[in-house]
């Protein structure tokens, strides 16, 4: 709600089908940017072409948002209210489908990123901290981004120092004896 309207003035344009898609495209990078430290948490992964599937999600549920209402308004019609379903479900269906495509394409999707909470929130703060400066133009919020920034990645070089200097053995409780030595990137079984 506070990002999307800045990135929509960076451009002035004329053409009705270039500020819907230059609006569509603003949407997505701005529910993007506010969401992905949470998508990087839960899912261990970004979307490469969030941008790209937002052409397809966004009118999309606008139409299943306003057909689900008229759904229950016309309820009491049934024959009408079973059509509208129709509809939705179709809608929906092709939505999902074609996202799945997407999904598919190569390097659709970055996988295996994974960030702690304290990671997850400096994201955060840096997100915050670099929108309040856009809104403000005070350069302390400017200075926390970058000092955030720098936190950040001093946390992911202490994160692999560890992960490259650990020195684990497992011992699985199987059938048979199975021990997993792990040295480093190392791993013996």
């Amino acid at each position: 709600v506070l990002v999307q309207p800045v990135l929509y003035n960076l451009l002035e344009l004329t053409n009705p089908l270039l500020k819907w898609c230059w609006g569509l495209f603003t949407v997505s990078i701005a529910a993007q940017l506010t969401t992905f430290p949470l998508a990087l948490f839960y899912f261990n992964q970004f979307p490469n072409l969030f941008w790209l599937s937002g052409f397809i999600v966004i009118p999309a549920t606008t139409v299943i948002i306003w057909l689900t209402l008229a759904f229950f308004i016309f309820s009491p019609l049934h024959g009408f209210a079973m059509i509208i379903g129709w509809v939705i479900q179709k809608l929906t269906s092709l939505m999902l489908y074609l996202l799945k495509e997407m999904d598919a394409l190569p390097l659709a999707v970055s996988k295996g990123i994974v960030r702690n909470p304290v990671q997850v929130l400096m994201l955060f703060a840096g997100i915050s901290a670099i929108i309040i400066f856009v809104f403000s133009r005070k350069k302390v919020w400017l200075f926390l981004t970058l000092f955030l920034i720098m936190t950040f990645q001093v946390s992911e070089i202490l994160i692999k120092k560890q992960f490259f200097n650990q020195h684990i053995i497992y011992v699985y409780n199987t059938r048979n004896l199975m021990i997993h030595f792990i040295n480093g990137r190392t791993n013996y079984l």
